[in-house]
């Protein structure tokens, strides 16, 4: 009996399963020195928490570079607080952005990528915007 309703409940789980994930949205946005710095003043490296920075700015604090684009999903704290745990990109070719940023000795443009399912995050990818 239990492994029968093992078997129905694992059954209907498998729609959920299968569901796939998709692009929601995707954004440009410039990042510069102010982006490198906390709210609280504390001086960021990992390319995710500049993102993250960038969007506070953007939608909190109206601090924009000039190429940043808009997105339809971080203007909420509690959404800006997923890049930080579904955040994937290059750590080689990132691995000084923090300094590099701050310094003003180089500006990074990059493309946010952000996946799920209906309004669902489940990554969300960073990317060199030029090329």
């Amino acid at each position: 009996m239990f492994q029968r309703l093992a078997v129905v409940c694992g059954l209907a789980l498998l729609p959920m399963a299968a569901q796939a994930e998709n692009q929601i949205t995707g954004f440009m946005t410039h990042l510069g020195p102010s982006d490198a710095v906390s709210s609280r003043g504390v001086q960021l490296n990992d390319l995710c928490a500049i993102v993250q920075q960038d969007r506070a700015n953007y939608h909190r604090f109206g601090l924009r570079e000039e190429l940043d684009s808009s997105d339809p999903v971080f203007a909420s704290t509690d959404r800006r607080a997923m890049i930080a745990d579904r955040c994937e990109y290059d750590h080689s070719y990132y691995r000084y952005a923090g300094d590099n940023i701050r310094s003003g000795t180089r500006y990074y443009l990059v493309y946010v990528r952000v996946f799920g399912s209906g309004d669902q995050i489940t990554r969300i990818t960073i990317e060199e915007g030029a090329g």
